[in-house]
């Protein structure tokens, strides 16, 4: 998957006026390219079946993430909740490196979901969640202490 393909076809929805709300309300740490949520899924969903459904393309999610939009970040993130069955606990340093490069509430909220996946299908796991939730990094700590709201135990 080509997340330049990705951006080319995000840039044709969207919107200056919804790029300055969207910057604003994530107080300006962030560029926007101006696509609504219920847009950037239908176009995202329409790029990701591009993709073979049974591996993981690290590469398109390191390289989403490293794009200034923050959409591109939100798309490495549905990428990554429509294959959430496919993540090991072997993902978990890789979900951590996301967790700590452009932190913020809106894809630590969404990483804890992810991360819960793993932990709930591999209990054994727990013990790194724990580690987190100890860590210096306080959106590790946010992860751990929100992955632990959404159990259902």
């Amino acid at each position: 998957m080509n997340v330049e393909e990705l951006v080319k076809e995000l840039k044709t929805v969207a919107n200056s006026d919804d790029a300055a709300a969207m910057k604003a309300y994530m107080k300006n740490k962030f560029e926007f390219l101006g696509v609504k949520t219920p847009a950037r899924r239908k176009l995202a969903k329409a790029f990701f079946k591009q993709q073979i459904d049974f591996v993981i393309d690290w590469n398109f999610i390191n390289e989403a993430w490293s794009n200034p939009y923050r959409e591109l970040q939100y798309a490495a993130l549905d990428y990554l909740e429509s294959r959430k069955k496919l993540l090991t606990p072997s993902d978990l340093p890789r979900l951590k490196k996301l967790a700590q490069t452009k932190s913020w509430w809106d894809t630590i909220d969404f990483l804890d979901r992810l991360v819960g996946s793993i932990i709930a299908r591999f209990p054994e796991t727990k013990e790194i969640i724990l580690a987190w939730s100890r860590d210096e990094d306080i959106w590790l700590r946010r992860l751990a202490i929100d992955y632990q709201l959404l159990r259902k135990e």
